[in-house]
């Protein structure tokens, strides 16, 4: 698959994989509604969460 350079420059923060804007709102879509599924989950005490670890600083 060869890449749009001129239409990947227009994100500042892709490097790869994204040739539209649209392919972007999508993946972002995706990304929001698996999210929404995996906190549904952990509600429903399907799946349990990972505790964070602390930062040492």
């Amino acid at each position: 698959m060869a890449l749009d350079k001129e239409k990947i420059d227009e994100f500042d923060g892709f490097e790869i994989g994204f040739q539209t804007k649209e392919q972007v709102d999508e993946y972002l879509r995706l990304a929001r509604q698996q999210a929404e599924e995996l906190k549904e989950q952990i509600r429903s005490g399907k799946v349990r969460p990972i505790p964070r670890r602390q930062s040492e600083s």
